[in-house]
């Protein structure tokens, strides 16, 4: 695979997961219990709460490295959790870039988001029967390798739907412009209920490649059905 290829597959699949988690914990299907504490208390008024964070691991380098969620209200029964990373007590509004060493399939170097990752999740309780999620998605980040630098920024909308007790579906759909020479590289995410769970990856309206039992096939080099 080509360094290009080895970029693209990097980017899809940390972003990928990285945003599926976050639809996931709003919408309580990761078994979490700290988003669905605020979305059970409901909204009678716009408000914004403290922030919450947690060392995001064990190893000298997490250990810098805060999870923070910081939760909130639009308006009646709408809901709003904040979710973000800092290195140190900062609040949303103060963020900074972060880096952290890249992981196969990419060589040896540095991956920096300036600013730090954040996103707002948007709830909509007001319906009785059904939790609705929405969330605007941007990321600025560049992997730094030996011998080049990759921008892996995308831009992306997520939305999603529970009823409890009953089912669930989530669609993320990212834009990677600086991925392809078209500027139209895209990644679409999809999970159901049934435990159906697809990611495929497009240049314009053309599918490339698709994600097989957590590996990344291109169309042009299997037997994937492109059509």
């Amino acid at each position: 695979m080509s360094q290009l290829g080895d970029a693209t597959a990097y980017a899809v699949k940390d972003a990928a997961a990285q945003e599926a988690a976050g639809i996931e914990a709003v919408l309580g299907l990761d078994g979490g219990r700290l988003f669905n504490a605020h979305l059970a208390r409901g909204c009678e008024s716009e408000e914004v709460s403290g922030e919450t964070c947690l060392v995001l691991g064990s190893s000298p380098e997490a250990q810098k490295l805060n999870g923070c969620f910081r939760t909130g209200c639009d308006g009646p029964d709408q809901p709003f959790v904040d979710v973000y990373v800092t290195t140190g007590e900062r609040t949303p509004e103060d963020l900074v870039p972060l880096s952290y060493r890249t992981e196969e399939p990419l060589p040896s170097g540095t991956i920096t988001y300036n600013p730090a990752p954040f996103v707002r999740w948007h709830t909509d309780a007001r319906s009785s029967m059904s939790l609705d999620v929405h969330a605007d998605l941007q990321a600025s980040l560049v992997a730094q390798l030996p011998s080049e630098r990759i921008d892996l920024s995308y831009v992306g909308r997520a939305t999603g739907r529970s009823v409890p007790g009953h089912s669930y579906n989530y669609d993320i759909v990212l834009t990677f412009p600086s991925l392809s020479p078209t500027g139209e590289l895209s990644a679409s995410i999809i999970r159901t209920s049934e435990d159906k769970f697809s990611v495929e990856i497009l240049d314009g309206e053309t599918r490339i490649a698709s994600f097989v039992d957590g590996a990344l096939v291109w169309c042009a080099e299997s037997a994937v059905d492109c059509v």
